[in-house]
């Protein structure tokens, strides 16, 4: 390894213009906007005109600081979606992917295109619990104890919202909202069969009455992946990427007297994943075990038809498991030096004297998170809606190898956050919001966002925002130290390495935007500019890679996305 090192002012700046991205989404309703309006538990059950989630003030479509698509129950039943992350190739802007290495596959969900496997710049939240893990970044998609069936409706952020949700919602947020089990009453059973190479079998049972209803859900998913495929250069790849995976899940609703509303939750999903390559010397064909569960409580105390608290508490835990056996040193030493070397040979290229042996590995990582959080939503006069917060945060990640020492590594995040909507005049919203992190790894950050829209006619719309968000470090991207060794312990290779001491990636964006929506058809026409400073990427170094601050990205583009519907029926 060389002693070239990685300094924020050597990086380099790129430039990247993004095309023109068009959203057809004739075939998919969605909820029509509307004006903003008291919000109680009942109105769970409806279909709801309002986005809920982008500021945490319900907000009609005319009136939101950035630009936003609902995928709505409709939707999601016209679009036959098998897997949660195909729905979201209906959002305008969004690209979806599969990836395959030596380590297995992953599926990336990404906005304008600025990612890797790990969509480490995407924010997503199930019910407002956050999904994103510490460890490795993003959200783990395959692993989510989640049925697409109990699925009400997805509220998509297109562009930044650190101001809501804090860091790690960098280039957008998809918040998943699951339906309320009193929808869902009585035994439900389906199985999904697709060509044989997907199998899924779902069980769902509702209960309850009154004050108190419930739903229980349970899954097991068979997939068999992608087909084995000879490449251009006349390779035969096979893509070891079969998976299986039981899950369950768990939500009761409890209405206490009139103004009080308790929701719990909990759930989990479990399975092995094949992973590795069969010529992989370093990473041969295995099945990795990847596990999941989470608890969830959240309480709703409405004050008046206009004010209201909320607080909720929720763990997650993300294991895997994958401890196994590298290939002997012999073939290690054969691949690394391109010609065969015998076993008896070993000792004396070996700069340890070692005999011929296999190196053990052991890539297994677990994730926890708790998490409490209130807040509270007010009127404060006529024109001016506000609701403020805080939040505290424990993250902890203990692995084994990535860490060199099988170290636990922990995080401590407390916000504090505020967003206003204020109505200086007719046809006029002014918001503006402010997000403070306190983080025991990067410090304090500070997430503004301004937004100002004007109305036109009933429903059309003209907006100008600007804001900015920022993604913390990893906990592989910060700590990172991977070392192969021997059996007993002698340090063999260094694969990864972190620079440390990184700060986190930010990014500022501004976008114009411009829409409206007439019976049943509407638009939405988005011009923006994204600044993106302090990237976090792996760079090799000689045969090590090293996590580092390597350079900055400018992002600009527009984007269209056209819905349309039939009073009756989808187009």
């Amino acid at each position: 390894m060389s002693s070239r090192q990685y300094h924020s002012n050597s990086r380099s700046t790129h430039r990247r213009e993004a095309v023109v991205t068009l959203a057809l989404m004739g075939l998919c309703g969605f909820a029509c906007a509307g004006k903003a309006v008291a919000f109680e538990g009942e109105d769970y059950l409806l279909d709801i005109p309002v986005v809920l989630n982008i500021t945490r003030l319900p907000q009609s479509m005319d009136e939101l600081p950035t630009a936003v698509t609902v995928i709505d129950r409709e939707m999601i039943e016209a679009s036959g979606a098998l897997e949660l992350s195909d729905l979201l190739r209906l959002v305008a802007g969004f690209q979806i992917g599969h990836y395959h290495d030596t380590d297995g596959p992953r599926t990336a969900v990404t906005y304008h295109g600025n990612t890797n496997q790990y969509s480490r710049r995407m924010q997503v939240l199930i019910d407002g619990r956050s999904i994103y893990t510490w460890g490795t970044g993003g959200a783990e998609w395959t692993d989510l104890p989640l049925v697409i069936d109990d699925i009400e409706r997805i509220e998509v952020s297109r562009g930044p919202n650190g101001v809501t949700y804090g860091s790690n919602a960098f280039l957008g947020v998809i918040h998943i909202i699951t339906r309320h089990p009193s929808t869902q009453q009585g035994s439900r059973a389906t199985v999904t069969l697709d060509d044989d190479q997907y199998r899924e079998t779902t069980l769902r049972y509702g209960g309850g009455g009154g004050d108190f209803t419930y739903r229980l859900s349970g899954s097991y998913k068979e997939d068999d992946g992608f087909e084995a495929y000879t490449a251009t250069d006349g390779n035969h790849y096979e893509l070891n990427d079969d998976n299986r995976t039981a899950a369950l899940t768990f939500r009761g609703d409890y209405r206490g007297g009139v103004n009080d509303y308790l929701t719990m939750q909990f759930g989990g999903a479990s399975g092995p994943r094949e992973v590795g390559e069969t010529t992989d010397v370093s990473s041969p064909v295995r099945e990795r075990q990847n596990s999941t569960h989470y608890q969830q409580l959240k309480w709703q105390h409405i004050i008046d038809s206009e004010s209201e608290i909320n607080a909720q508490l929720y763990h997650n835990s993300h294991k895997v498991e994958d401890s196994y056996q590298t290939a002997l040193l012999s073939d290690i030493y054969s691949e690394l030096l391109g010609v065969t070397v015998p076993p008896a040979m070993v000792p004396f290229i070996d700069p340890y004297g070692k005999s011929d042996q296999t190196l053990p590995v052991d890539t297994s990582m677990q994730s926890e998170r708790y998490n409490l959080e209130l807040s509270h939503r007010f009127r404060l006069n006529d024109s001016t809606r506000l609701v403020w917060g805080g939040e505290l945060r424990l993250d902890e990640v203990t692995a084994a190898d990535y860490f060199d020492t099988g170290a636990s590594y922990r995080h401590h995040l407390s916000r504090l956050f505020f967003n206003g909507e204020w109505k200086p005049a007719a046809r006029w919203v002014v918001n503006l919001g402010e997000m403070m992190e306190q983080s025991s790894m990067v410090g304090t950050l500070h997430s503004p966002r301004l937004a100002v829209n004007r109305l036109v006619g009933e429903t059309g719309y003209a907006r100008v925002s600007a804001g900015r968000a920022y993604r913390m470090p990893t906990a592989t991207e910060e700590y990172a130290n991977y070392t192969l060794r021997y059996a007993d312990g002698t340090p063999f290779m260094l694969l990864y390495e972190s620079q440390g001491g990184l700060e986190p990636e930010r990014i500022d964006s501004v976008e114009f935007a411009m829409g409206a929506e007439r019976g049943g058809a509407s638009y939405e026409l988005k011009i923006f500019r994204e600044e993106i400073t302090d990237e976090i990427d792996a760079v090799k170094d000689g045969d090590v890679w090293i996590m580092a601050q390597v350079g900055n990205t400018t992002v600009e583009g527009a984007e269209i996305q056209l819905k349309a519907r039939t009073a009756d029926s989808l187009l």
